[in-house]
């Protein structure tokens, strides 16, 4: 056996803990001995077994309730507990099962029974102790994802923050914004104006709104945009980020004004 289970045999008779140690080393599995109730429960605390074979008949605290103590406490109630008793009455029987226990044998005890039973109640064992793994492997998990989620919207929040905070003590930002939204209305503006008015008095109104646009509008937002990289960025970036960033900005403009030239040819072949 790769995995010998730990077992303790709660047992106030010599020879029948002899005889259930006997056969438990036998089976390869790994036995530990108590005398009496108080004594399982220490030896339970200190380091819980894997299957608890249980006597009832004994002096002092009796297996009734040393079984009562383990699945009394939710630390211990998995532990799974073979009563082995010579009383073999029924009431005794079903008092056992409604207190926690997972199986019941009479002494004597047939030695093929018992290795079927321990199997069985180590075979349950395994499987809750499987499916507590993987519980704590979903709440670990839960827990991380919980955390990253947290740190991300903390991260986000204060960015946000520091780029409203940052647009309020900078005008030129402001500008920035607003020119955008205003050049975006124009160019709208364009098929509009195409739609409401007759051909023959908007195209020369178009072609020197195109113009002033072009010549006016555009170098303006370039060098507002400039300032803004610049001032913004400026105490904590190198020189060398300062001008990638304001070569970014200006790529990005002449883009849109190429685009525009592209848009508005197109508009004019086609009104």
């Amino acid at each position: 056996m790769t995995n010998p289970a730990r077992i303790l045999i709660v047992e106030d008779n010599e020879a029948n803990r002899t005889i259930l140690n006997e056969r438990l080393n036998a089976l390869g599995h790994i036995s530990i001995l108590a005398e009496n109730g108080l004594s399982a429960l220490a030896q339970i605390r200190k380091q819980p077994p894997d299957l608890v074979l249980l006597d009832i008949l004994m002096p002092g605290m009796d297996g009734y309730e040393v079984l009562c103590h383990l699945k009394d406490d939710t630390s211990l109630c998995h532990i799974p507990v073979i009563i082995i008793s010579a009383v073999d009455d029924m009431e005794n029987i079903v008092r056992c099962i409604e207190k926690g226990a997972d199986d019941y044998l009479t002494k004597p005890f047939n030695p093929i029974l018992l290795r079927a039973r321990i199997a069985s109640c180590l075979e349950k064992k395994r499987l809750h102790d499987q499916e507590e793994q993987y519980r704590h492997r979903i709440e670990d998990y839960n827990l991380n994802l919980e955390r990253r989620l947290k740190k991300a919207a903390h991260v986000g929040t204060q960015y946000l923050r520091s780029y409203a905070l940052d647009l309020s003590r900078n005008r030129a930002g402001i500008l920035v914004i607003i020119l955008g939204v205003v050049y975006l209305l124009s160019f709208v503006s364009y098929f509009i104006t195409g739609l409401l008015l007759p051909e023959d008095s908007i195209l020369g109104f178009l072609h020197r709104l195109h113009k002033a646009a072009i010549i006016s509008f555009i170098p303006l937002a370039f060098i507002i945009e400039g300032y803004y990289v610049v001032r913004g960025l400026g105490e904590n970036k190198k020189n060398s980020e300062l001008i990638i960033h304001v070569l970014v900005s200006l790529f990005l403009f002449s883009i849109l004004i190429v685009g525009n030239h592209i848009v508005f040819k197109w508009w004019l072949s086609h009104i």
